[in-house]
């Protein structure tokens, strides 16, 4: 599944992502501790997985997963 091998910061910016609308590059480095330029590389790598859309102008990204495919997927790496 396109989930899995993301490491502990990948699963907090898609948990962000799924739990906000519109929210910034800059608003999720400072809520998980890294740069714009780091979440700018790591936004690219989730795109890049299928796990957000692609970049479009002013619009926010879509988020291509659903909340019930992030719960599935957050309760099996927790019985890990």
């Amino acid at each position: 599944m396109f989930l899995e091998g993301l490491d502990a910061l990948d699963r907090k910016i898609v948990q962000l992502l799924i739990k906000n609308a519109r929210i910034s590059y800059s608003d999720i480095g400072q809520e998980v501790g890294i740069s714009r330029v780091a979440v700018k590389a790591r936004i690219q790598a989730l795109e890049q997985r299928g796990i957000i859309g692609p970049h479009e102008g002013s619009k926010p990204r879509q988020v291509l997963i659903t909340r019930q495919q992030w719960l599935e997927h957050s309760l099996t790496q927790s019985e890990e």
